[in-house]
């Protein structure tokens, strides 16, 4: 009887779900509304985003023209991957491309005197914070 019993146990040890074995606990089911909420949240990030970049090609070159940007392009990369828009490597690269981009231009206000120092390294903490979560993306 005790073999049997054995058997029977690691025969019901190959049957259990695989998120089980490697979490070890079972994954509960999504929620259907998750892919509506994901792709609500990517279009109103987006909507959010073209204003805010709209606020800075307008040469708003103060810091919470910056933070609030590079807190939108962020939202934006994480909405966009969410809702299946952007593979994470291309949707954190968009990411960067935005940074730069706002790097340089304050890069100018700054080499002008319209911005101080603490400004520009803000714009270079962003930018290299970007290019972390670039290089790290899916990994």
């Amino acid at each position: 009887m005790r073999t049997n019993t054995l058997v029977g146990a690691a025969c019901a040890l190959l049957v259990i779900p695989s998120a089980l074995l490697l979490t070890g606990v079972a994954a509960p089911p999504q929620d259907p509304r998750v892919g509506q909420y994901a792709l609500a949240r990517y279009e109103a990030v987006e909507r959010l985003f073209a204003r805010v970049e709209a606020q800075r090609l307008a040469g708003r070159g103060d810091g919470f023209a910056l933070e609030d940007g590079v807190r939108w392009s962020q939202r934006r990369a994480e909405a966009a991957v969410a809702a299946g828009k952007l593979t994470a490597a291309a949707a954190w690269q968009a990411h960067v491309d935005y940074v730069q981009r706002a790097f340089e231009q304050l890069k100018v206000l700054f080499e002008a005197g319209r911005v101080d120092v603490q400004e520009h390294d803000k714009a270079a903490y962003h930018l290299a914070d970007a290019k972390l979560r670039a290089a790290t993306a899916g990994k």
